[in-house]
């Protein structure tokens, strides 16, 4: 056991030191417990210190070459203050470390600090450790934690209140001049996804909103028309046949005749077309595609599907019917019809070039 002391003063300078030390050697054994505390006050400008240092170790002599084994702890406390540069810091360090002579070291600390210098302040809290959680008294399984980061390096925790929002580092808004990335959710529970894969259902209280137009869409787009009577062996069709995309979201007050684009997550919108009629009515469902409403009209179309129909009245023929075939853009438009056609625009039955009371319905799946 030993005590050191030393103390140096002069007008302009004032430094002291103590130290402590209790250590002990048995064979190839040695233990040692040191404290040390220091200040130095010159004008203006003061600081201090103490440290603490705790350190066990045994040589082992059958390695060549001889291998420590050790332990050891350490703490320090530091302040200092300036009164030229209005500085004022204040730190505590604590530092454990494990080395059981195998080449593998276990270390592990925490600082705490605090800094101001003029009028910018700053704290810091910083850990060093595989493992990090926070524990209820009495309570030792980690999956039972309210906090808790595994050697892996992930983040659990049992309850989370968001008070503004949570956010992926990526993220950047949707907006009319970039199409976002990443995802963010609000604690007001609304929410943006680059995209988004649901393993089983999808629910919804109430509106989906496009993430370009921000208008109101449906799930299902549908789109339906039925008639009497329509004659003469032209592809027909009417408005509520017309499918619109984010561009002209505005174009229609109908939720359900709004289209998302595809080219944003390469997935094409499935759908079906289905004919109900009466007995041995022959038809042909058409589609097609352009990038604008007023550019539809002069659009050709694409024959999906030639068909006899049923033997029975107002039974239905369908046609399932893929974006793909066409292809889907921000500001593209679909327009269905159907005729008594076949493809290449001749009669399927010469005798009937009428369609008779039938209904004409197009569902296209948006997510």
């Amino acid at each position: 056991m030993s005590r050191e002391a030393t103390v140096r003063a002069t007008s302009d300078n004032v430094n002291a030191s103590a130290t402590n030390t209790v250590w002990g050697l048995l064979g190839d054994g040695r233990a040692l417990v040191q404290e040390g505390s220091t200040i130095t006050l010159t004008p203006g400008v003061a600081n201090a210190a103490k440290w603490t240092a705790v350190q066990s170790e045994v040589m082992d002599y059958s390695t060549t070459p001889p291998t420590k084994i050790v332990s050891a702890v350490r703490q320090d406390l530091k302040t200092e203050v300036d009164l030229q540069a209005r500085r004022a810091n204040a730190g505590y360090t604590l530092k454990v470390e494990a080395d059981a002579g195998t080449g593998v070291k276990a270390i592990a600390g925490m600082s705490l600090t605090a800094h101001v210098e003029g009028t910018v302040a700053e704290t810091a809290c910083v850990f060093s450790v595989d493992v990090f959680g926070i524990f209820k008294p009495g309570v030792t399984a980690t999956w039972m934690s309210p906090f808790y980061i595994g050697n892996d390096s992930i983040v659990r925790m049992n309850v989370a209140y968001i008070r503004d929002r949570i956010q992926s580092d990526t993220f950047t808004p949707a907006d009319s001049a970039t199409d976002g990335y990443g995802w963010r959710i609000k604690s007001d529970g609304s929410a943006e996804f680059y995209g988004a894969t649901t393993m089983a259902k999808l629910l919804t209280g109430s509106v989906l909103l496009d993430n370009d137009s921000r208008q109101p869409i449906s799930s299902v787009a549908v789109g339906s028309w039925s008639a009497k009577v329509v004659g003469g062996t032209g592809v027909h069709t009417v408005s509520g046949l017309r499918f619109y995309g984010p561009d002209w979201h505005n174009q229609t007050s109908n939720p359900s005749q709004r289209l998302r684009q595809t080219v944003r997550n390469n997935t094409n919108m499935t759908g079906t077309a289905q004919f109900v009629g009466v007995a041995d009515d022959r038809v042909t469902i058409w589609a097609r595609y352009a990038n604008s409403p007023s550019a539809l009209a002069g659009a050709p179309w694409q024959a999906q599907n030639t068909t006899t129909t049923p033997t029975a009245d107002y039974n239905a023929v369908t046609c399932a019917w893929s974006s793909s075939t066409i292809g889907m853009q921000k500001n593209g438009c679909y327009e269905f019809g159907v005729s008594c056609t076949d493809a290449s625009g001749q009669p399927l039955d010469p005798s009937k070039t009428d369609l008779r009371d039938f209904t004409l319905s197009v569902a296209i799946t948006n997510f």
